[in-house]
């Protein structure tokens, strides 16, 4: 009788880690295998014919907050304060400023990484259901592709907020341009200032917001134009050292190559999300003009099938 609860009892146990064992593979794999959406083709718009450009490549950068709470709470894993969608074009790339306070479908799970439902909330939650840094840029990156009509992006790099200091003394201090004025953070951030900041200036800098309506549209703007001149500081330089002090705070599906190949991409205009934001019940919500929309993203992904300018 021993004999025989014992071999149950194993036969038991081992079906039990097998399912565990294999559910994990699965979902692990479901992450690294992303399987692209199914893009539009071709898209009429005012009367003319656009075709999908596959030379346009887009890669989602997010800079994500509160990431010291713990993935093992239900939808806590953190939050995207800023979404920029890296759209490269041969040698030159445009950003596409995403609000995070953007009101869209966010799909959320549960603790064990188990589906719930769908609902529309602030694009930022996407992140908070992942149950690891890279889970949680997978679900994030699949949220950003809806959003833009099943546009497919091709790599995502998260960087968590508390990264900026140390890599910003990595690089000595960043000379920054303030191309907007900035003197509610600092007396001398005035419009046109030139400006050395240290990591803890920075930081300060990129998370710094007051809590009036709109005021994530001030920060994004801020956000946008302090990382893509941080990025321009990187080109022409080893950046090898550099990715040492920031992998602790980066998760990626780039290889090293990809992300050389980003930061040395001229950086030629930034594009933001049309919309509009109001007061909501708890926070701000960013309501996307749908038409206006359309326009971007067939200006950033597609050509017209005429072959015209």
């Amino acid at each position: 009788m021993i004999v025989v609860i014992a071999l149950v009892f194993s036969i038991a146990a081992g079906a039990l880690l097998s399912f565990i064992f294999g559910r994990r593979v699965e979902r692990t794999v479901s992450d690294a295998t992303y399987t692209p959406p199914e893009e539009r083709s071709t898209v009429e718009l005012d009367g003319v014919t656009y075709v999908r450009d596959r030379s346009v490549r887009a890669y989602l950068f997010l800079g994500v907050d509160d990431v010291g709470v713990s993935y093992d709470e239900y939808g806590r894993g953190g939050r995207t304060d800023t979404i920029l969608l890296l759209v490269k074009d041969g040698g030159k790339m445009r950003i596409l400023e995403i609000s995070r306070d953007t009101m869209t479908e966010v799909d959320t799970y549960d603790v064990a990484g188990d589906y719930l439902s769908t609902g529309v909330m602030q694009i930022n939650m996407q992140y908070s259901f992942g149950d690891s840094p890279r889970r949680s840029a997978f679900l994030t990156k699949r949220a950003v592709s809806s959003l833009l009509g099943d546009v497919e992006i091709n790599g995502a790099v998260s960087l968590d907020m508390s990264g900026i200091s140390p890599i910003v003394n990595a690089l000595g201090g960043i000379d920054v341009i303030m191309e907007e004025d900035c003197t509610y953070i600092n007396p001398d951030y005035a419009e046109g200032a030139a400006v050395h900041m240290d990591g803890g200036e920075a930081e300060n800098f990129i998370r710094w917001r007051d809590k009036s309506v709109g005021a994530n549209d001030v920060r994004m703007s801020r956000h946008s134009w302090f990382i893509r001149q941080m990025l321009e500081s990187f080109r022409g330089r080893d950046i090898t050292a550099l990715l040492d002090v920031a992998d602790p705070y980066v998760n990626t599906d780039l290889r090293t190559d990809e992300m050389k190949s980003l930061f040395e991409t001229e950086l030629t205009s930034t594009v933001r999300l049309p919309g509009e934001s109001r007061r909501g019940a708890i926070h701000d919500e960013f309501y996307v003009d749908r038409e206006e929309l359309e326009k971007v993203v067939v200006d950033l992904f597609y050509k017209r099938a005429d072959g015209k300018d």
